[in-house]
């Protein structure tokens, strides 16, 4: 039976409210603390789901021949299926699309029976009874039968008692909705774990809502203003690269590596994007990093551009403290790696004439960066001096 799905302004709510919640976040350009927020997201959409689900199979089972005969044809096999759970079977809706005629499968006591679902405001003919008797022997079924708001034809009548198909209409639903009515008002355990279930959601939402509101706050760090570096001058001119660098302080020396300090990463992430301006991205962790032989660690970040990721810079820190950059403008596509102690390789491509941005053929450029204990110097400015005049 070909299923039409019915659109409904309600079935979305839920999901605008969670992208608008991570719009409102982006739009505050807090971008370490909204990939947070996008994590702790999930359990909340988590115990939304289940919340909806629940409401739904409430509202289904609840529904009266009014409801039903306003649903769409996939809103009525739902509601079999609730119905049917409802008597203690194992129900499960078929697929939209290639289900051979059956909408439903339901099992019990180990025996498999294959419903076809007609929402008819008319009458229903043989065409459905062949296609549940079609559908027997495809999904080896020991019964089936064919279940309509309506009634059925006298053909369709007798066809069914030729083939031995149960042909359920609207006045044996009304009869099974009493029954699960009935038994569900005449167990006091059901209505405990609905209720049970229903604070479990109420109270897991609340948590939840707690939860990311400690963490946050906990984030916030309110940055501090530092002193920007002197870019390298290797690569203005072929010669040693100095800059005009903040001294280490004994205080920055005593300090954890910058690893194992989530929130300065996310300060330095901040300021390189800051400092890089609109349209340049860096990654959430360092591109490379190594101990810097003064008790602390030399890492950097790659910059790149957000729409090829082909324009580059390295941004180069010291526990939490900009050092540099490997050239005062940005270049093409950059590799980084650890060296040794206090050292930092970087690998540039090599554009010849007429190259195209995705392919490079030249030989790559390398360059390492050595922090001294008080600036960064580059080991082979002249790569940086060509890469900054030759591309």
């Amino acid at each position: 039976m070909a299923k039409k799905r019915r659109n409904k302004d309600s079935d979305g709510i839920g999901i605008l409210f969670i992208f608008g919640l991570i719009l409102f976040f982006s739009l505050l350009k807090f971008a370490p603390l909204f990939l947070e927020f996008i994590v702790l997201l999930i359990p909340i959409g988590i115990i939304y789901l289940i919340y909806k689900r629940y409401k739904r199979y409430q509202i289904l089972k609840k529904s009266d021949f009014y409801t039903i005969d306003d649903m769409e044809g996939i809103e009525f096999e739902n509601y079999l299926k609730v119905l049917f759970q409802s008597l203690g079977y194992n129900a499960s809706v078929t697929k939209t699309s290639g289900d051979f005629g059956a909408d439903l499968i339901l099992w019990k006591n180990s025996t498999k029976i294959l419903v076809q679902a007609k929402r008819y405001s008319k009458k229903v003919g043989v065409s459905a009874v062949q296609q549940i008797v079609a559908a027997k022997n495809m999904y080896n079924a020991d019964e089936i039968c064919v279940a309509t708001n309506n009634y059925f034809t006298k053909p369709a009548k007798q066809l069914a008692q030729a083939n031995d198909v149960n042909l359920i209409d609207r006045d044996q639903i009304v009869q099974l909705i009493y029954r699960a009515n009935k038994e569900s008002s005449h167990d006091p355990s059901r209505e405990v774990k609905k209720k049970k279930a229903s604070s479990l959601i109420v109270i897991g939402f609340i948590l939840v809502i707690v939860a990311i509101t400690n963490h946050s706050l906990a984030s916030v760090k309110i940055p501090v203003p530092q002193k920007v570096p002197t870019l390298i001058s290797a690569a203005s001119k072929p010669s040693t690269t100095s800059t005009d660098r903040v001294a280490p302080s004994s205080s920055a020396t005593s300090v954890s590596p910058a690893t194992e300090n989530q929130a300065d990463i996310n300060q330095d992430i901040a300021f390189v994007t800051n400092r890089a301006g609109e349209g340049y991205i860096v990654d959430p962790y360092p591109d490379a990093l190594v101990p810097d032989g003064y008790g602390g660690m030399l890492y950097a970040f790659i910059v790149k551009n957000e729409g090829d990721g082909a324009t580059n810079q390295i941004y180069f820190f010291i526990n939490n403290r900009f050092v540099g950059t490997d050239t005062p403008i940005m270049h093409g596509p950059t590799t980084v790696a650890p060296g040794s102690t206090g050292i930092i390789i970087a690998t540039y491509a090599h554009y010849l004439p007429n190259d195209p941005m995705s392919t490079p053929s030249g030989t790559p450029y390398t360059c390492s960066f050595h922090w001294n204990g008080s600036q960064l110097v580059s080991i082979n400015p002249q790569a940086l001096y060509d890469i900054t005049h030759n591309s």
